[in-house]
């Protein structure tokens, strides 16, 4: 059950995107250089394949997969530049199954998870990307293991852009709302800022409110545009943009009661 074939399109997609990402990671040709010496180029690339391997596949990469991608990028220099034979390196590691797919699967024996799979999970569970510089350290030194360190890298990464963005998503996909629960008769500006408000509004019941199941569901701060107001029948805020207002709980009450919510399920 866990077999997951791939069509021949979408290896096609994944190496276009593959060498558009590459171009610019090794952008200029003539100045990548992997050795300041004489030394040999497959020792000096080492270090550049280390990085760019954990970072793709979200742990280090082992002896083994480091050895193979060394005997790439120096078989590949024997007709392209170094960067050319870079970028080869680099775009075969982005159609490995190890970047593409996620493989948390833990110790076969214990089924304990890694503290890079546990990186991986926790990062793509809150900002729905690779872990950061931080969690990789923080799984890097096992720390990672205990509860207590997870937490706090929760709590980090939730004040993040990309963890605020994945916070709010995921009650959003629990109500399965996206923006084209929207009618489509409405102005695409007025949708946007429709979509816009449940996510403000989400983040400011966690980063303002108490974070509970009851302040998601039955609190009257209100994020509001003009727009908004005017399409709603609102008194408007004095600003433009979102301003949170204190509404009337009467006629505003959580996430339930707002535009995208209504629209999806009149």
């Amino acid at each position: 059950r866990f077999a997951r074939d791939q069509s021949l399109g979408f290896v096609d997609a994944l190496r276009r995107v593959a060498r558009e990402r590459t171009q610019s990671a090794v952008a200029d040709t003539d100045m990548f250089e992997v050795c300041e010496s004489d030394d040999s180029h497959a020792t000096c690339i080492q270090p550049w394949l280390r990085d760019w391997g954990e970072k793709l596949y979200r742990r280090p990469l082992t002896p083994e997969q480091l050895e193979a991608y060394v005997t790439q990028f120096t078989s590949a220099q024997a007709e392209l530049t170094a960067a050319e034979a870079a970028r080869n390196a680099l775009i075969s590691m982005i159609l490995s199954p190890y970047f593409v797919m996620r493989l948390e699967l833990g110790d076969p024996t214990t089924g304990h998870l890694s503290s890079y799979e546990v990186a991986a999970r926790l990062s793509h569970f809150v900002t729905r990307s690779s872990p950061d510089a931080e969690l990789m350290q923080s799984a890097k030194s096992n720390a990672l293991l205990k509860p207590v360190e997870r937490l706090a890298q929760l709590h980090r990464l939730w004040q993040t852009p990309a963890g605020r963005f994945g916070r709010a998503q995921q009650y959003l996909e629990w109500l399965d709302l996206t923006e084209n629960s929207l009618p489509l008769a409405l102005a695409p500006e007025l949708r946007a800022e429709m979509f816009e408000q449940s996510q403000r509004f989400i983040n400011d019941v966690f980063d303002t409110q108490n974070g509970t199941l009851q302040d998601l569901l039955g609190s009257a701060r209100l994020p509001l545009t003009p727009s908004l107001a005017d399409h709603y029948g609102l008194p408007a805020p004095a600003a433009e943009g979102f301003s949170v207002v204190d509404s009337d709980p009467t006629l505003s009450s959580g996430l339930l009661s707002q535009g995208l919510f209504l629209s999806a399920y009149s």
